[in-house]
């Protein structure tokens, strides 16, 4: 059995005991599975202009001044997937929505 198979047996065996503990006490969605990561190889020129993106405009500014626009910066689109649309919901929440919702969630913070 490999490393992979344990935790997932693992993580199911926990979903049941939650299920069986909490019974009625958990929420309609509780999800209970597995969450899934993915790492990009980033190269120092990515890093870089790390630094000049500008959180107000939502742009970079290349070494000439010049402001370039988010999808144009050679950046993954990372948000986009966590939309109600590209998880499969149809119209709905932005991917920002979405994560924001979840970190909500997870820190017991009030939505309203």
């Amino acid at each position: 059995m490999t490393i992979d198979e344990v935790s997932r047996r693992r993580i199911q065996l926990a979903r049941k005991r939650i299920e069986i503990d909490l019974g009625d006490t958990l929420p309609k969605n509780f999800d209970g599975g597995f969450k899934h990561y993915r790492v990009v190889q980033v190269n120092q020129a990515t890093l870089d202009d790390l630094d000049n993106f500008d959180i107000e405009t939502g742009m970079f500014v290349d070494s000439k001044g010049y402001q370039i626009h988010f999808l144009e910066s050679g950046f993954d689109d990372m948000i986009t997937p966590f939309s109600s649309q590209k998880l499969g919901f149809g119209e709905g929440a932005t991917g920002e929505e979405t994560i924001l919702l979840v970190g909500y969630c997870q820190t017991d913070t009030s939505i309203n």
